[in-house]
């Protein structure tokens, strides 16, 4: 189930049966001349995407595209949020979907630079 395509009856009863819920983090940064900005984003939805595909009971939720990449703010374009902000974005995320208790809530990413600072908060992540 994408939380993006769901009714909020829906999600209602999904969480009343399932935990898991996966929250693909990305970032939006530039990957050379001729990369696209949302290559980490890209990659970690498709990670999130082929976790649920298997199982009925992931909620994968829509993509998380900011993330530190300070070193890649001398390329337009780039966006970049302090490692603070981006576990203060995920605990609120996580407690708005889990409110009681997060231990369903599950991270995809395809790089460590992204995971690193929200694994420092023991947030659990699925990587390639």
């Amino acid at each position: 189930m994408h939380l993006a395509h769901a009714t909020w009856p829906q999600v209602r009863d999904y969480l009343e049966a399932h935990d898991g819920i996966v929250i693909p983090l990305g970032s939006t940064e530039q990957h050379g001349p001729t990369g696209y900005f949302g290559t980490d984003s890209i990659c970690a939805r498709a990670i999130a995407e082929s976790a649920s595909e298997s199982r009925d009971d992931i909620l994968v939720a829509p993509v998380m595209s900011y993330a530190p990449a300070q070193f890649n703010l001398g390329f337009a374009g780039s966006i970049s949020v302090r490692s603070t902000t981006l576990i203060e974005l995920v605990k609120d995320v996580v407690n708005s979907l889990r409110p009681a208790d997060s231990a369903g809530s599950i991270f995809s990413t395809d790089t460590a630079r992204t995971s690193r600072p929200c694994a420092a908060q023991s947030m659990t992540f699925i990587m390639p």
